[in-house]
């Protein structure tokens, strides 16, 4: 919501055409911070579209921004800059409680509640997202039937898909069935070599 909040400070919409990056000093201030932290990103002009666009943040990125943000320097004269800053701080305790080896799912469930309800004041209910109502309803459900968020980790199936998509691109003749049939091979010939090799 930060990145939509300075664009819409420097008159960009979502399906703007390119600009010029130097008249809009919202987002290049927010983009001077990040590649401050060592980050390779940018906003930029796609060549297809033609739309102004960014990627999106890894999860290391986002924990590396969110301990080295300070909110109020991008949003100066923001009528909600104190509502911002907490929903920040609330969420960054959030993940700390749900993370922590025993978490509370009562306590994790009121502070999840407390935090959408401040969302939605902020920003409006038309963006509150499916995850939200996740982190409210399901995390705390989750936690209490199994102890931690553990065994929901999705890791190892997104690690399996870049790796069978690699190999789907490199590997094999893009043809259907016969596509799926090459990849699966691979994936066998890994598994039975892995312990020999």
């Amino acid at each position: 919501m930060l990145i939509t909040t300075l664009m819409t400070r420097d008159c960009i919409k979502k399906n703007s055409k390119c600009i010029d990056k130097t008249k809009a000093k919202s987002i290049a201030k927010f983009e001077d911070f990040v590649r401050s932290l060592g980050i390779d990103w940018m906003f930029f002009c796609d060549k297809k579209s033609g739309l102004f666009q960014y990627r999106d943040f890894t999860g290391p990125e986002h924990q590396q921004i969110k301990k080295a943000i300070a909110i109020r320097d991008f949003l100066q004269n923001e009528k909600h800059l104190e509502s911002v800053e907490k929903l920040w701080t609330d969420f960054s305790n959030l993940m700390t409680a749900i993370s922590c080896p025993e978490p509370d799912a009562n306590a994790i469930c009121l502070q999840a509640r407390e935090w959408v309800l401040l969302y939605k004041d902020v920003y409006l209910c038309k963006n509150v997202t499916p995850y939200m109502h996740v982190l409210m309803n399901h995390i705390p459900e989750a936690i209490k039937l199994c102890g931690d968020l553990t065994p929901f980790s999705q890791q190892t199936t997104e690690k399996l898909n870049d790796t069978v998509t690699s190999w789907y691109f490199r590997s094999s003749n893009f043809k259907g069935i016969t596509a799926l049939k090459q990849v699966m091979l691979k994936q066998n010939m890994v598994e039975y070599l892995r312990p020999k090799c």
